[in-house]
């Protein structure tokens, strides 16, 4: 009887070892297996990174949405913008001629304050003026580039002579005896000698006028026909006297020392040259 029951009790620990075995076994495979799923998942986790990180390098628009890197503007884009009426205008401007006169020269000083001198203040001036209407591609002459006495009728001869389109003698003015007067005015005269009616000398002094008023926030004095002044008798072409200011008011003659007030009176006759420019241009 113990013998039997040996056996069954021998048999029954073989198979408890058995299973314990196959239990192990599956344990091991079971770790083995999710170990290996678990590389699986990062590998494909960082095949999905490197996937993104190629479209960023080569894709404007990222998963985020991020817009591409705006480009600057093309040159010949803006250039087709610019009007044909606008373009004609500056091809125009390259075939007109302005003659600028700046007041008095050498011995003739002008009216002048102690050493303040008005043939000084034209000259400069109208150097000023001379460089932006060249600028603008405006042909200019002058009737003296420098301190030189220069006779009244051949500063207007020269422009006669060149056909200029516009003709402006540049002046500061003055009144000893009263020197509380102060404020700009434009001198002309409409000789009927030139052939276009389109700008005569009256509506170049108004524009002139206009925008020294404006550019140089001095009192209007307004537009005034002198057709005793040689200049503008013997004119053949549109031709005014732009009077600045007055030397003998201190106000004004603080401005006319500036060199700051000197550059927007350049502006100012400029502007208004290029608007009466502009005008025979629309109108011919």
């Amino acid at each position: 009887m113990y013998s039997n029951f040996s056996r069954v009790m021998n048999e029954k620990y073989r198979i408890g070892l058995i299973g314990i075995f196959v239990l192990l076994v599956l344990l091991v495979i079971s770790a083995e297996y999710a170990t290996t799923s678990a590389k699986d998942s990062d590998i494909s986790s960082k095949a999905y990174l490197t996937d993104n990180s190629a479209k960023d390098a080569s894709d404007p628009t990222d998963i985020k949405g991020q817009q591409p890197e705006e480009r600057e503007p093309d040159k010949d884009v803006e250039d087709k913008n610019i009007g044909a009426a606008d373009k004609d205008f500056n091809e125009w401007l390259k075939n007109t001629i302005v003659a600028i006169d700046p007041g008095h020269g050498g011995n003739d000083y002008g009216t002048y304050y102690e050493e303040l001198k008005e043939k000084n203040i034209t000259l400069d001036i109208s150097l000023k003026l001379g460089e932006l209407l060249d600028k603008s591609g405006v042909k200019v002459i002058f009737s003296r580039e420098e301190d030189v006495n220069v006779e009244l009728k051949d500063r207007i001869n020269m422009a006669n002579e060149a056909g200029a389109d516009v003709f402006i003698s540049v002046h500061v003015n003055g009144m000893e005896d009263n020197p509380e007067v102060h404020g700009s005015e434009t001198l002309y005269f409409n000789t009927g000698k030139y052939d276009d009616a389109i700008l005569d000398s009256e509506k170049l002094a108004h524009l002139v006028q206009k925008e020294m008023v404006e550019k140089l926030q001095t009192s209007d004095r307004g537009i005034i026909e002198r057709p005793k002044l040689a200049v503008l008798r013997l004119a053949e072409v549109p031709a005014v006297i732009a009077e600045l200011a007055y030397i003998s008011n201190p106000s004004d003659r603080s401005k006319l020392e500036s060199q700051e007030y000197r550059l927007k009176a350049a502006e100012a006759l400029h502007d208004a040259i290029i608007e009466a420019l502009r005008l025979k241009f629309e109108n011919k």
